[in-house]
């Protein structure tokens, strides 16, 4: 159910100028464009992910009419031609020879849909395409994926233009050995990257303030060894240009200078991660740096996070104070880790995937990737 607030003051293409610090309380009812939406689990995605965007003074999403017809068309032409056992690595573009394309690229679509300049989307601005799978609708779909820090970069991405998003629920997983089904989602999220906000005020997650943070992570699916929640800094710059690409997985040159978290016993070890390094998440994250403590945090406690983030245009001190909730709430998969393909709690990597095969070393499994993003720009579409 939809939790409406009691803070009324909303702009309408912004987050107002309220302040929250519980994500709970942040949500408001309206989703714009919802009319375009396929049905309310749709809807909800949307107004799920603008419960977080309002919390962290972002501006909301809502449905282009174009771009959802575009990204309900890839959807169908996904789960008309494959399962998850045969979608190809270039899973973002379409065979003109198979039933339901629409366009081989997602600039193809956008222009078979209507939508406006889309040469533009690729001057100072992009897409990014993804497609994910697991066992949720609507709004815990969001609650599930807020965890992992490339969908987060993703959902909190801070100068978005123009979106559309669907689900398919019911699709088939043919490779397992017990086959079972999987909710389909796709997103399309066209957005101006450079984020020039951002150059002097990174999006830090979770905020200053902010109450009833998860403590304990175990990585996309939960079920690898725990540890605290991931901290993530996202940050903007205007120097990488048309051309950002081309500087390679880090195109500001984003890392940590330095980063501590305390609790009520002391300083907590945390693992540091940047958009260029192996990081354990394997996410696509192009403007983020992860935080990670190497334990599980303790419920309804407060903590604070110093850091420091050095990119191509600036160097930012990072402080917060945020606390715990009081248990872990967050959505369960209908599926068991043994279905998903973990032996031994074996990692999982998410983002950036290219084979949908698993691998086997010792004892340890790493399962097929269940979460794909893709950056594009125009005219090539080539990410």
């Amino acid at each position: 159910m939809r939790h409406t607030s009691l803070i009324i003051a909303v702009f309408a293409l912004s987050s107002g100028c309220a302040q929250y610090y519980d994500v709970d309380e942040a949500c408001h009812d309206k989703v714009p464009g919802e009319k375009h939406a396929n049905d309310k689990a749709e809807g909800d995605f949307i107004w799920r992910t603008n419960c977080y965007r309002r919390l962290m003074g972002l501006p909301r999403m809502g449905f282009d009419k174009a771009v959802q017809q575009a990204t309900e068309n890839h959807l169908a032409y996904m789960a008309t031609n494959h399962s998850l056992a045969t979608l190809p690595a270039n899973w973002a573009d379409e065979n003109l020879a198979l039933p339901s394309a629409t366009g081989a690229t997602i600039f193809d679509r956008l222009e078979h849909a209507g939508y406006g300049d889309v040469e533009a989307v690729g001057g100072s601005s992009g897409i990014w395409m993804w497609a994910f799978f697991d066992t949720f609708v609507g709004a815990q779909k969001v609650d599930f994926w807020m965890y992992d820090p490339g969908a987060r970069e993703l959902l909190l991405q801070p100068s978005m233009i123009d979106m559309g998003y669907a689900e398919l629920p019911d699709w088939p997983n043919d490779g397992s050995a017990e086959p079972f089904l999987w909710n389909l989602s796709h997103a399309n999220l066209i957005f101006e990257y450079p984020a020039t906000a951002r150059e002097t005020k990174p999006i830090t997650y979770p905020k200053d303030g902010q109450l009833e943070v998860p403590y304990v992570y175990r990585g996309p699916f939960d079920c690898e060894e725990e540890r605290g929640f991931p901290i993530t800094v996202t940050v903007g710059s205007t120097e990488a240009g048309e051309d950002f690409q081309s500087l390679g997985a880090n195109p500001y040159a984003l890392e940590w200078v330095n980063a501590t978290l305390i609790g009520p016993d002391g300083a907590i070890p945390v693992d540091l991660q940047g958009p260029s390094d192996d990081d354990p998440f394997g996410s696509s994250v192009a403007f983020t740096v992860v935080a990670t403590p190497t334990l599980p945090l303790s419920p309804k406690t407060t903590y604070t996070f110093l850091g420091t983030v050095s990119w191509n245009v600036n160097e930012v001190d990072v402080e917060m104070e945020f606390t715990t909730r009081k248990d872990d709430n967050r959505p369960q998969m209908d599926l068991t880790c043994e279905d998903l393909g973990y032996i031994d709690k074996g990692a999982l990597g998410t983002g950036g995937g290219t084979t949908t095969g698993s691998t086997t070393t010792g004892t340890t499994t790493t399962p097929p990737v269940y979460t794909y993003y893709g950056f594009y720009t125009y005219p090539t579409g080539t990410p």
